[in-house]
């Protein structure tokens, strides 16, 4: 197992971004699945608005443990009020999102522009930032004051995207000044592989779930380079959970040994019912339901069936059966368990 798992790994590494840290999460390979309990409540359809994007970004940033997510959640809040304290009282008479980018420069990121300082407790605990932690704290302080403002991807780069009277505004985080024709000369800016390759060249709103997919992405990427596994692992899952479905999608087929190894580890360690229960996810048609990839994902999950019959006891193997004929009877290596003496079997106990 750890030599398959491993390998494809290695496959993926080729396509993932590079600029991304998390110096919370806890390192080296393997790790108790419960360490990813958060991570994976927000595989949940709808946990994103339910618990917010500031929580989902921390999450999404490494934290692991509720206690010091709440504190962490203080800490960003605090932070926000600072910000917006600062901009309020601001006498330039600029507009509020030009205001508040100043304010976030000299109250929030003192430290500077660093390349891999994607996560946002690196923010709130150094001021470092990259475009993608500066972006994720500009789009919360500002609708905290009340802007109409979303992320916006471009060219392998990810800024704000403001809306007022005046129209839509571009808000480049990496810069200290800001200034509307500047940000227009960024378009062809390549700071870094912060997105995958079959973005690049293409601008495109970033709904709240893609922008925490996109601390997962470099997660993901700072994880593999610390030979953490079990973190990679977790991480791309979660990018597939919420990531834009189109390149989501493909990356499942392409890196599908890379699933394939990461489902049996989330078996193994953490019970197959919670891989069926992600599939399901992933193959509902806002997802990968009505995609290309849909074959491939059901394959998945008729493997997660399988792994999950293999490893139940006996006195569970019915409900199984039960849930993968009543889920997908027509996959070719389900479809023999509808037919099967022991589905009979298991209508004579019920």
């Amino acid at each position: 197992m750890r030599a398959a798992w491993a390998g494809a790994l290695l496959g993926l590494c080729v396509v993932v971004a590079t600029c991304a840290t998390s110096e919370t999460a806890v390192g080296g390979p393997g790790g108790g699945g419960e360490r990813f309990d958060l991570d994976r409540s927000l595989w949940r359809p709808g946990t994103v608005a339910e618990w917010g994007l500031g929580r989902s970004i921390l999450v999404a940033s490494g934290l692991r443990d509720l206690h010091e997510l709440a504190e962490y959640e203080k800490k960003l809040d605090r932070t926000i009020m600072r910000i917006l304290d600062a901009a309020r009282a601001d006498p330039s008479g600029l507009p509020l999102y030009l205001r508040i980018h100043h304010a976030m420069h000299t109250q929030a990121l003192k430290k500077g522009y660093q390349l891999r300082a994607s996560s946002m407790t690196r923010v709130l605990d150094e001021g470092a930032f990259n475009c993608l932690s500066g972006t994720g704290l500009y789009v919360l302080t500002a609708q905290r004051a009340g802007l109409v403002v979303s992320a916006y991807g471009m060219r392998g780069h990810i800024l704000a995207l403001v809306f007022d009277a005046d129209g839509a505004h571009h808000v480049e985080t990496t810069f200290k000044e800001q200034s509307d024709p500047a940000v227009r000369q960024m378009v062809g800016l390549e700071e870094s592989s912060l997105i995958p390759e079959e973005l690049k060249n293409t601008t495109f709103d970033v709904s709240p779930e893609e922008l925490v997919a996109m601390f997962y992405w470099n997660r993901a990427a700072d994880a593999a380079e610390r030979h953490d596994f079990w973190d990679n692992q977790v991480s791309m899952l979660s990018y597939v959970s919420l990531g834009p479905t189109r390149p989501a999608g493909r990356h499942v087929v392409e890196k599908r040994d890379f699933f394939r190894a990461a489902l049996q580890n989330q078996c193994d360690r953490d019970g197959c019912r919670r891989c069926v229960d992600l599939m399901d996810n992933w193959l509902r048609p806002e997802r990968l339901g009505a995609s290309a990839q849909k074959p491939v994902v059901r394959d998945l999950r008729a493997e997660c069936f399988e792994r999950w019959y293999m490893t139940a006891p006996s006195t569970a193997r019915c409900d199984v059966i039960y849930r993968a004929v009543r889920t997908d009877a027509q996959h070719p290596r389900l479809a023999p368990w509808a037919e099967s003496r022991e589905l009979q079997e298991c209508n004579w106990k019920r």
